[in-house]
């Protein structure tokens, strides 16, 4: 009987997920998480985004300075300590944003709209059984968390 790598189809999936034009500008996971919450919160500090990220802020530091860069956000400093950086969305950023959401949503709806109702609750079950394994496994190693 022949095998059958499960992880080589999660694979395939995921990078065909990501493939899917973004418009102009292609916003990476990180930089789309980082707007989903500087848009919920109006206007946040630097140090409590990262926290929010659960990032380290040298590796939020380096996603700020590229969306600066493409202008998706305005930094604003703080007139009560010049050292408190807070960070908004721009006006670029929520066009870039709601594109996002848009292309977000023809893929969910393209997903949904391959699956029968049955097919969706079996891959669900699927993907919850992985999750709880792999989420199992991470934290008796001591791994990732």
């Amino acid at each position: 009987m022949e095998q059958i790598d499960i992880m080589d189809y999660i694979w395939k999936l995921a990078r065909l997920a990501k493939r899917r034009p973004m418009g102009e500008h292609r916003l990476p996971r990180s930089s789309y998480r980082v707007l989903k919450i500087i848009d919920r919160e109006g206007r946040v500090q630097l140090s409590e985004l990262a926290e929010k990220l659960d990032i380290r802020p040298s590796s939020l530091s380096e996603i700020i300075s590229k969306m600066t860069q493409h202008e998706l956000i305005d930094k604003i400093k703080s007139e009560e300590d010049s050292r408190i950086i807070y960070v908004s969305v721009s006006d670029k950023g929520q066009a870039q944003l709601r594109q996002n959401e848009e292309v977000y949503t023809e893929l969910k709806n393209k997903v949904n709209e391959a699956l029968t109702a049955e097919e969706k609750r079996q891959f669900a079950a699927i993907c919850e059984k992985l999750i709880v394994e792999l989420d199992s496994a991470d934290k008796d190693k001591g791994e990732y968390k």
